[in-house]
């Protein structure tokens, strides 16, 4: 979380009672939301260099190959937008169900999880890529974030 200036209304909104909290509490959800970002970014880095892959093993005619690392490619796909789009854990000044810190501290537990296996995918695409069973691994990953996706989601649906 960034340290900023204050402005007039932070200022203003320290004389409301509870407004530090939730002041905090939006902090770590806007760095959960950039968090987030990073995956879908490094999600979306990895869609470009399967689609290369596959335009090379058309190249040497490998329909096999290439249809393997189209299930995984679609996968990947699919998982880019349910991480762009995800429930985030908003919950407005005035509402009566805010997520508190360390609820807070949950969800983001769960997308830091989301990271470590976005990372063994795009370190699995960039340096094993040609490897016989890296397809399916990196399926296995996805299917694994997608639980973890499924997980975060009902966790926070729990407080709405």
């Amino acid at each position: 979380m960034t340290n900023r200036r204050q402005n007039l209304l932070d200022k203003i909104g320290l004389l409301l009672p509870g407004y530090s909290g939730y002041s905090k509490r939006e902090a770590k959800r806007n760095s959960d939301k950039k968090l987030r970002d990073n995956i879908s970014l490094v999600i979306q880095n990895c869609e470009t260099i399967i689609i290369s892959h596959q335009q090379y093993l058309i190249s040497q005619s490998n329909m096999a190959s290439c249809k393997e690392w189209e299930i995984t490619r679609k996968a990947i796909n699919t998982l880019f937008s349910k991480v762009k789009l995800t429930t985030h854990g908003e919950s407005s000044f005035f509402s009566e169900n805010q997520l508190k810190e360390d609820e807070l501290e949950e969800i983001y537990s769960f997308d830091i999880e989301i990271s470590e296996k976005t990372a063994i995918i795009s370190k699995t695409i960039e340096s094993e890529i040609n490897e016989p069973l890296s397809a399916s691994f990196i399926l296995k990953q996805c299917r694994d974030i997608d639980n973890l996706l499924f997980s975060r989601t009902n966790y926070i649906n729990q407080y709405k």
